[in-house]
């Protein structure tokens, strides 16, 4: 999440600022108000197709792979943050045990 907010961020921010200039330039000419408007609307309807594009693209985060377990969250002072596990890390052994994807064998194997 907060690597996506700080994508997102910077992209809003880029458009942000494209919309500012084309205000300024509006107030000073205003037949390019329409061309803002425009831009509002385009810009805006980009970022959302844009979004839901690299959504498509991405694996699901909340999904388990074919082979392993994915590490959805690591809580604070536990066993695996003292090991350095992060978030959407796959385990694929536990104790020399290969897990084949069933949260079960995880505590089996620990």
């Amino acid at each position: 999440p907060q690597s996506k907010a700080a994508r997102i961020s910077g992209r809003l921010l880029l458009c942000g600022a494209i919309l500012l200039g084309l205000a300024l330039l509006a107030a000073r000419y205003s037949p390019l108000t329409l061309l803002a408007a425009l831009a509002a609307l385009l810009l805006h309807e980009g970022l959302v197709w844009y979004g839901a594009l690299e959504e498509r693209r991405s694996s699901p985060f909340f999904v388990h792979p074919p082979h392993g377990l994915k590490v959805l969250a690591v809580l604070p002072g536990s066993p695996a943050q003292e090991l350095g596990i992060l978030p959407g890390e796959v385990l694929l052994k536990v104790n020399g045990e290969a897990l084949t994807g069933e949260a079960q064998q995880l505590h089996e194997a620990l």
